[in-house]
């Protein structure tokens, strides 16, 4: 389960981290016109492009409507024409006013190539962080794989040398043999950082595998079904007939004693 953990946690750390690129994505390009539009004379006359395609102008407020082709923008007061004009790069012009846009009301427009740049560089730690976790418990168990190397191991060098261990020297060295009885048998010795796999399991590994094995044991024994019992066979029925046997055979018995003195009374 802590390897399954391991493998998908990345992953959905990264549809996470897509997820939220792709909704600050769709915030920057739904509908980037929201905001406020400030004259450039006069920083009092505001417009402001709401959601819902609702506006304001001071007291006055209303829907609009507007054409993205051609940038034509209609504001419009319950079903009275107010105002017209065009909106095109940031800039609106009504009658011959020019007001340029100085906020925009969408949050995703305006920070979100910030939150963008933030989940990639956070998942870029967290992935740095979990790698190296990752890469420290595969050094320590390849440590302790060398460790308990002992005669009778497979080994494999990094040059591809393989072969099966005879001797453990102290120098941190090991002896293998290789080859074969009819092509004859050759002897190299090897340092143990030269290994790159070998059958010997450390404790770590070892421990895994027993953790997984008990596991597959236990889900194996939850999913097995219950044997279901045989109809009409009753085992404690029978076990009980043959101490009661004897307790029914035991007034029989006892006329069966009293012949002989019958037979003495009747001859006297």
């Amino acid at each position: 389960m802590k390897s399954m953990k391991r493998k998908f946690f990345p992953v959905l750390l990264t549809l996470l981290a897509l997820l939220v690129c792709l909704f600050s994505l769709a915030g920057c390009g739904g509908n980037s016109i929201l905001g406020k539009y400030v004259n450039s004379a006069t920083s009092t006359d505001i417009y402001e492009l709401k959601e819902n395609d609702a506006w304001s102008h001071g007291e006055t407020s209303g829907t609009y409507t507007y054409n993205e082709e051609n940038g034509a923008i209609t504001f419009m007061t319950g079903e009275t024409q107010v105002a017209n004009g065009t909106l095109k790069d940031g800039t609106l012009t009504i009658n011959s006013k020019t007001y340029k846009q100085e906020a925009n009301g969408n949050f995703f427009s305006k920070y979100g190539v910030f939150i963008i740049l933030a989940v990639v560089v956070v998942l870029l730690i967290v992935w740095f962080v979990f790698s190296g976790r990752k890469n420290k418990s595969r050094q320590k168990e390849y440590v302790e794989q060398l460790e308990a190397i002992r005669p009778g191991n497979k080994v494999k060098s990094a040059g591809g040398l393989c072969g099966v261990v005879v001797e453990v020297c102290d120098d941190d060295t090991v002896i293998i043999e290789t080859g074969s009885e009819t092509a004859g048998k050759s002897y190299f010795k090897l340092a143990k950082e030269s290994i790159y796999q070998t059958d010997a399991k450390g404790p770590t590994q070892i421990a895994r595998e027993q953790a997984e094995a008990q596991k597959i044991a236990q889900r194996a024994a939850a999913a097995a079904p219950a044997e279901p019992a045989e109809p009409g066979k009753e085992e404690p029925a029978a076990e009980d007939t043959p101490e009661e046997t004897p307790a029914e055979n035991t007034p029989a018995e006892a006329p069966a004693e009293d012949v002989p003195e019958e037979t003495e009374n009747k001859e006297e």
